[in-house]
């Protein structure tokens, strides 16, 4: 049904809206909405902490989950993920022929003892074994893993002398590395686990 209204000569019809048929499509909208708001998923490889109200509230594991729109908020952290950071060299292909850059010398070259230089490469392997600790405690946690990997290593190696680095004390730097690395980021609660240091 039209409202009629008159400007002047002018006659206008104005339909009339009818907010008892549109009052139920725009409340079914509304809880849509708010229902694919609500709902997340955590991947199999995942664990998520949510917020609420910007504190911490839990940690999601995989699968589905709800949250209250505009008051939680989720991050999702691969702890399943083994990551790899590389110290000295950098893989830029990897596979049956895998390739790698060596321009990291700053990173490598390591005062001995007995004041040589050795240039030791290394990668470690490492996992988020704590997703709150990870996101909460330490603003750059792959910085600091770099930083504590390279201080721990130079003091390891700064400790020997030339020949028993290069000849003999692979296995025992990388065994004394990982648990020296270790401590360091836990006395920081960063929330990750040494899998691996490998020279």
């Amino acid at each position: 049904m039209n409202k009629k209204y008159q400007f002047g000569d002018v006659q206008v019809e104005v339909p009339e809206f009818n907010f008892k048929k549109i009052f139920p499509l725009v409340f079914l909208a509304i809880l849509i909405l708010i229902g694919a708001m609500s709902a997340y998923s955590v991947k199999a490889d995942e664990q998520g902490v949510l917020l609420r109200l910007g504190k911490f509230n839990l940690i999601a594991q995989p699968g589905l989950h709800f949250k209250i729109p505009f008051i939680d908020k989720i991050y999702k952290v691969k702890t399943s993920k083994q990551f790899v950071e590389e110290f000295g060299f950098r893989t830029v292909e990897s596979g049956k022929r895998t390739r790698f850059s060596n321009t990291y010398e700053g990173e490598s070259w390591t005062l001995t003892n007995d004041l040589s230089v050795a240039e030791v490469k290394w990668q470690i392997q490492y996992i988020i074994s704590d997703p709150k600790s990870y996101i909460f405690n330490v603003k750059n946690v792959e910085s600091t893993i770099r930083d504590i990997s390279e201080s721990v290593m130079r003091q390891i190696v700064g400790s020997m002398i030339f020949d028993k680095v290069i000849k003999e004390a692979r296995q025992k730097i990388s065994l004394e590395a990982k648990i020296l690395m270790q401590k360091k980021l836990d006395k920081l609660e960063t929330g990750i686990l040494i899998k691996l240091v490998q020279l």
